[in-house]
């Protein structure tokens, strides 16, 4: 008779417990342990922080944002006169225009 799935997983787990539990910790010397720790605070004198680029996209956004105001607010100065005369003539058209009424 085959041992089931659950009597090999469980085989397999004593194994690897009494595996990890019979290893020693390894020693490191004091030069090495300094030497790691140097190596990581160089590597991270050159990492941008994580926090840092929230700041430059809300930068942005705000950058974009009071450009495209200041684009909407010029095309409206300067069209003010000129929209009245195209929206009255548009109304005007619509109302003379006997195709949209139904009427022939």
């Amino acid at each position: 008779m085959m041992p089931s799935n659950k009597e090999q997983l469980d085989k397999l787990e004593r194994a690897v417990a009494r595996a990890h539990q019979s290893q020693e910790a390894p020693s490191f010397t004091h030069s090495w342990l300094q030497s790691v720790m140097r190596e990581v605070r160089q590597q991270a004198v050159h990492v941008t922080p994580a926090f840092e680029v929230p700041f430059l996209v809300w930068r942005a956004a705000a950058v974009v944002a009071i450009i495209s105001l200041l684009f909407v607010g010029s095309v409206l100065t300067w069209n003010a006169g000129q929209a009245d005369e195209d929206f009255t003539a548009l109304f005007a058209e619509a109302k003379v225009d006997t195709t949209l009424t139904g009427e022939l």
